[in-house]
């Protein structure tokens, strides 16, 4: 459980960070208008959407049942957490289109992840009455962080001056996640009721 809840917000980090500061951030450090603004969030929410579903349902089928049983959904969570830490190169790039580009990739696969987490999630609950109560644990974890994102950003660009470092945590924060899902959710959450164990044996 503290496996998915960091992961979750690791990534939930990143959506909350685009959410608050994009169109700030494309005003003060591209010089584009409100509109301007306005649009390119839009298209980047939009694409994030669409391409977020077909790469979950694309995950979804390359998993046997028993994999998924496994819990090898974590692979699928790992690769789009690791996809989505591009933007790490939003520092290191001048073009408008690439930077574009990179928080579009970010936030589609940031997107997928999250969706892919909950899912996890679901795989490893045991017992389904518990489901309830280990998606409250899940959504409380990532909430934390994301709810930290805005407040962190705000207070280090006012102290840099620049976005930059935002980007960098962000990222960092992706790629520790992607080592979180692979080491801490090898186990299922819960213990399973007798004849549970029985059937399975």
């Amino acid at each position: 459980m503290w496996g998915v809840a960091l992961t979750q917000g690791c990534m939930t980090y990143n959506q909350y960070l685009f959410l608050s500061w994009l169109p700030n951030y494309l005003q003060t450090s591209h010089g584009l208008s409100v509109l301007y603004t306005g649009y390119y969030t839009t298209l980047a929410y939009a694409i994030a959407a669409v391409v977020s579903v077909v790469v979950s349902r694309i995950a979804d089928r390359r998993l046997s049942e028993e994999r998924v049983r496994d819990g090898h959904r974590r692979q699928a969570v790992c690769v789009t957490m690791i996809i989505a830490a591009v933007v790490l190169g939003i520092p290191f790039v001048h073009s408008l289109a690439m930077v574009l580009t990179l928080i579009t990739v970010s936030l589609t696969f940031s997107a997928t992840a999250l969706a892919l987490n909950f899912t996890l999630c679901n795989d490893l609950v045991l017992l389904p009455d518990s489901v309830g109560k280990a998606f409250g644990m899940l959504t409380v974890g990532g909430n934390i962080f994301g709810l930290l994102a805005p407040i962190v950003t705000g207070y280090v660009v006012q102290y840099t001056g620049a976005f930059d470092s935002t980007f960098v945590i962000s990222g960092c924060l992706l790629l520790i996640g992607s080592v979180v899902v692979m080491v801490l959710t090898r186990r299922p959450i819960g213990e399973p009721h007798k004849e549970l164990q029985l059937r399975r044996v």
